[in-house]
């Protein structure tokens, strides 16, 4: 039976407070065994993982890390031939992992079972420096190899691939991807020179938009991890230098801002992922060290009297209870700590607009780790951290 713990401090978006808008950045343990470059990272759940890439040669293990214990831990060796630059994305409880190199094999890495088990290959050509990211239960892969601008989605179900409409910019390698909500994202990257372009995938319609560019200096082979509704893009190569600077894209406002600078050496080619609520950044460049970042307070304040939710610990069943009247259509929406949504639960005809009113909605079905429960209230989106344990 899965327990369900609620922090009952509600956060509201609102003006970005200045002292506390840059995030911090803390040290932790360094990624095994002792450096590596071009390697491709995944988290699930409470826990991330690397694998692949360069170091005293070509690379197959895996680690797990813990950030609770700051630990990590050597898992199942992938068991295909080591590569560069493969892409990567999660759903549920799989690591998925393609490409790099010349090669178009996919593979599934199960965290419970501790084991691979190939699937259908990558429907484009095989290839190095392809982005990838998930959204609900499907995976999506493009770009990359020699300056591919193609997008491919993968069916978990089916197990089949699917070409998608291209990215109608630049073709590149060594973007970004990532995802937030409904929708994924491709961002800088390289084809000839070097982008700082950022684009918008909605997979239902089945089109890309543009979105505010990258603020920064166009580049390539960088880092990105995504916390709540923000993406954090930073590091990697210009052309002249590997730099340190981050910068934070807010889905809500389509704007860019400014975080703490990486605080260790400038790299490209390292990885970056989210495990509960904090974004992980490290490795490249044959350079061991891991860093954590916290993200900056911008906007959280505490507000009294907005929604409860009860019982409190919870089992399957979770109550929220809006006490403000609240526009037409409104839905309570579940993400996960990387942005991705998880559940939508709309307005039905005993939820309704006017007034307090209470929903009851099942979360018993949902692997241990953190979430976010959303809401908007006229312009501002109010969030609820939500703590699900077996």
């Amino acid at each position: 039976m899965k327990t369900l713990f609620l922090l009952f401090s509600v956060i509201c978006l609102l003006t970005p407070d200045p002292s506390s808008a840059q995030g911090s950045w803390l040290q932790r343990a360094n990624t095994p065994p002792s450096g590596r470059t071009e390697s491709t990272q995944f988290s699930i759940g409470s826990k991330g993982y690397i694998t692949l890439g360069t170091g005293s040669g070509l690379l197959t293990d895996l680690w797990e890390y813990d950030p609770i214990f700051d630990a990590w831990t050597q898992r199942a060796v992938f068991p295909a031939i080591g590569r560069n630059s493969p892409t990567s994305f999660s759903i549920g409880n799989k690591g998925y992992i393609s490409t790099g190199d010349s090669y178009n094999d996919l593979w599934a890495y199960d965290q419970l079972a501790n084991t691979w088990t190939q699937k259908q290959n990558f429907g484009g050509s095989g290839r190095e420096g392809a982005v990838g990211f998930s959204i609900g239960a499907k995976g999506y892969v493009g770009t990359g190899g020699s300056y591919q601008n193609d997008l491919w989605e993968y069916d978990t179900l089916l197990n089949t691939w699917t070409q998608k409409t291209n990215l109608p910019s630049n073709a590149r390698y060594h973007a970004v991807g990532f995802s937030i909500g409904n929708y994924g994202y491709i961002c800088t990257g390289f084809g000839g020179t070097f982008y700082n372009d950022h684009w918008q995938f909605d997979p239902v319609l089945n089109t890309w938009t543009a979105r505010a560019n990258f603020p920064g200096t166009a580049r390539d082979r960088s880092e990105v991890f995504v916390i709540g509704t923000v993406a954090y893009v930073g590091g990697g190569w210009t052309g002249a230098s590997a730099v340190t600077d981050f910068f934070a894209w807010d889905q809500s406002t389509n704007t860019w801002s400014p975080v703490a600078n990486f605080p260790a050496a400038g790299r490209y080619n390292g990885i970056g992922m989210t495990i509960n609520g904090k974004g992980y950044v490290g490795s490249g460049n044959n350079i061991p060290d891991f860093w954590e970042f916290t993200p900056p307070s911008i906007g959280m304040q505490e507000i009294e009297d907005v929604f409860t939710v009860y019982p409190n610990p919870a089992t399957d069943f979770l109550h929220i209870n809006i006490l403000h009247p609240f526009p037409q259509g409104t839905s309570i929406i579940l993400y996960s700590m990387s942005g991705e949504m998880i559940r939508e639960f709309p307005q039905t005809s005993s939820f309704q607009c006017t007034g307090s009113r209470e929903v009851a909605v099942y979360v018993g079905d949902l692997p241990a780790g953190i979430y976010f429960a959303s809401f908007n209230l006229g312009s501002k989106a109010y969030l609820k951290k939500v703590f699900i344990t077996k």
